[in-house]
């Protein structure tokens, strides 16, 4: 294991004051078999040297002459750029080929492009294409703050850069910076139109850029978040699904996104209900597109003729060793052999954490049951996290990743010797890991030397991150939220919201989709109902918006505050009233005013956000509480407050992950709100393709 030390730097987090609670699990509940390693003979393994501070893979490609390249990635603890390598094969061995931060010119003190993630792709003319991602913090951070800093100039992410690597000499270009401030979770290249299409992580967009022309375009709100596994299916065209599991297809021919209106359903597993993205994917010898998703324990095949999303079976081999645990449990890699056999890995653990990885073999086609290989890795060390899978002459290259803070490697496996020495005696996993959560775990660790400081160390980072993330969210934040999908209950380009309205009832009205097309009722947290407007029978009269067009005619000749050298954009784009005779003002620039027939300049509150405008404003009964939404339409929106006592606080961005069914939401681009008769809640709407009403119950300013 790694030598390596975990500093942590900041005050009340140090490694030292972090007491580890760890979930434990006996020994004799597990099979017999259970630490059986997969047969040795057909093993070959290959792993970065000690000392580097990457500790992961995230990502394995084909390259031209059928030339496999990996990345060296760093996630966590370590700042890092990536680097990509090669794998040789018949040496065993890894070649370098570039270093990110050489390539990118990277800023010292930026967030660091610390990973190449699921979007390496070999082009027609022979080049590869990838682009970059980061969890890796920045130099001056204690933890990956992506979020938190998304607009420092500084300090925040840059951006991902598109790379062009081509194998033959060696050379690698990069292409600059597609989406600023916004991080490429994956891609995939379209080859009839020589096209490459990403998705980002902090809006969930999909982009096209044009390799020919390098035009980017923005095809708008695929995915809540980031979804990164894109499979080019055997139509051509390029399927995803959103976090929530709804699956999409990208039309290469019209470069939009198609709602396929199916999508997966529930799971024993409770982590299925927080969300059920894509994980691995892979073309059968059916033409069908075989998918695996987070936390559910199917199999899924997709028919692209018939728009038809079948569950196969579970993944799991009998006796089911991990379906007991309800941890996190899940597929690692997909890929078919030459035969029309089915490997994958099955990872699972205790409680939220993943612990171990067993390889499995389905033949799928013909209806057999999957069979249990054995618990991956060499007798030193166990595979943790397979991120990736290649199968190329019968023999299967896995990625072997994110195992402690150890370097990485790659695993080949001769499949054909692999059933040879099936039914023959097993090594025993030696590494400390595997035994680390059983109780009495270093009675069972069969290795002359029981040592755990490494997997300790490891896990108070983690625990120091997990506390230090909760006391500094970067999402509002309340008592309670429910999330009403709109984008799931009309056509999803006009499912962003327009306005919104609370009846004294408590009933809450809204118009969504361009000119206000549809009209719903939601009551109780739930849609009751969503039709057209043309057609409603009790068509809602929506009182008017209080915006630039009304704004009263004193608050016209108030001078505004502004940036220096942007004096043009100190200009009205929202309001409301305000106690006494006043009232509260938005600008373009995101400033926030009072003013009064009284005074002839406006009085400055301050920015409530990094950009704006501001979209609308809306203040309580007694004019003692304000909020308001506001952000770029390229930005990632957010809710602020106002009073006279406590004065502006930003609120942060909409995201909202918990053990709900679907349990999690996330958008960009707030437009619109309304505070509840009672005063208990507030309601804001979304512009984003994927259109969404939060209702915030107790809001903690």
């Amino acid at each position: 294991m790694s030598k390596r030390k975990i500093r942590v730097k900041i005050k009340g987090y140090s490694v030292k004051s972090t007491k580890i609670k760890v979930p434990r699990i006996n020994r004799n509940s597990l099979p017999e078999n259970f630490f059986d390693l997969i047969p040795q003979r057909a093993v070959e393994a290959v792993y970065f040297p000690e000392g580097i501070a990457h500790n992961s893979i995230w990502d394995m490609a084909m390259g031209p002459d059928r030339r496999i390249f990996v990345s060296l990635c760093g996630e966590g603890s370590q700042s890092v750029c990536a680097k990509l390598y090669e794998y040789l094969r018949p040496e065993n061995r890894f070649r370098f080929c570039f270093d990110v931060r050489r390539e990118c010119m990277v800023d010292e003190r930026s967030t660091p492009p610390s990973k190449i993630h699921s979007s390496m792709c070999l082009m027609n003319d022979g080049r590869m294409i990838m682009a970059t991602h980061t969890t890796a913090r920045a130099p001056a951070h204690p933890f990956w703050l992506m979020d938190g800093f998304y607009s420092h100039q500084w300090e925040g992410y840059q951006g991902s850069n598109i790379i062009v690597f081509d194998p033959a000499t060696g050379e690698a270009r990069n292409w600059g910076v597609p989406v600023p401030r916004d991080s490429i979770y994956g891609g995939v290249y379209d080859p009839k139109h020589e096209a490459y299409y990403f998705g980002t992580w902090s809006r969930g967009h999909l982009h096209r850029l044009d390799i020919k022309t390098r035009e980017v375009k923005d095809l708008g709100q695929s995915s809540e978040l980031g979804s990164f596994r894109y499979i080019l299916g055997p139509d051509g065209h390029i399927y995803n699904t959103t976090m929530t599991g709804r699956l999409y297809r990208v039309n290469v021919d019209t470069q939009r996104i198609e709602d396929l209106g199916v999508e997966f359903r529930g799971s024993p597993n409770k982590y299925s209900s927080m969300h059920r993205r894509l994980q691995h994917a892979c073309v059968g010898p059916d033409e069908r597109i075989y998918m695996s998703v987070f936390w559910m324990d199917g199999i899924y095949a997709y028919d692209c003729r018939s728009n038809k999303l079948e569950c196969v079976g579970n993944y799991e081999p009998e006796p089911r060793i991990y379906n007991c645990q309800q941890a996190q449990n899940g597929i690692r890699g997909m890929q078919f052999d030459s035969r029309g056999c089915l490997w994958y890995g099955v990872s699972g653990g205790v409680e939220s954490e993943v612990i171990w990885e067993h390889l499995v073999r389905w033949d799928i086609l013909k209806d057999k049951s999957p069979v249990n290989i054995g618990l991956l890795g060499t007798k030193q060390r166990q595979v943790l996290v397979t991120t990736e899978m290649l199968i190329d002459e019968n023999v299967l290259f896995l990625t072997d990743s994110n195992h402690l803070e150890d370097p990485p490697g790659v695993i080949a496996i001769d499949l054909n010797i692999l059933m040879e020495d099936f039914d023959k005696p097993r090594k025993i996993s030696q590494d400390p890991f595997s035994y680390y959560h059983l109780n009495d775990s270093a009675r069972h660790c069969p290795g002359s030397a029981y040592s755990v400081k490494d997997i300790e160390a490891y896990r108070k980072f983690n625990e120091n991150n997990s506390t230090f993330m909760a006391e500094n969210p970067f999402t509002v934040q309340s008592e309670e939220l429910d999330v009403v999908r709109l984008w799931q209950a009309v056509p999803v380009e006009e499912s962003s919201i327009q306005q919104l309205f609370w009846k004294k009832n408590g009933d809450l009205y809204g118009l969504c989709g361009g000119h206000g097309k549809w009209q719903f009722l939601i009551r109780d947290g739930k849609l009751v109902s969503i039709e057209k407007t043309l057609r409603a029978k009790n068509r809602f009269k929506f009182p008017g918006i209080q915006d630039a067009g009304n704004v009263p005619a004193f608050a016209k000749s108030i001078k505004l505050p502004s940036h220096p050298g942007r004096q043009f954009l100190s200009e009205i784009s929202a309001w409301c009233a305000w106690k006494d005779d006043e009232i509260l003002v938005g600008t373009r620039e995101a400033f926030l005013v009072r003013g009064a027939p009284s005074r002839k300049n406006a009085f400055s509150l301050g920015s409530v956000a990094p950009h704006g405008p501001i979209h609308q404003l809306a203040s309580n009964s007694s004019r003692s509480m304000a909020y308001g939404v506001a952000g770029d339409s390229q930005d990632v929106g957010q809710l602020f407050s106002y009073d006279d006592e406590k004065g502006i606080r930003e609120l942060g961005r909409m995201r909202f992950q918990a053990f709900k069914n679907p349990g999690i939401a996330g958008s960009c681009e707030p437009r619109c709100l309304a505070i509840s008769p009672d005063e208990q809640t507030v309601a804001i709407g979304v512009a984003d393709r994927l259109g969404c009403v939060y209702l915030y119950k107790g809001l903690k300013n």
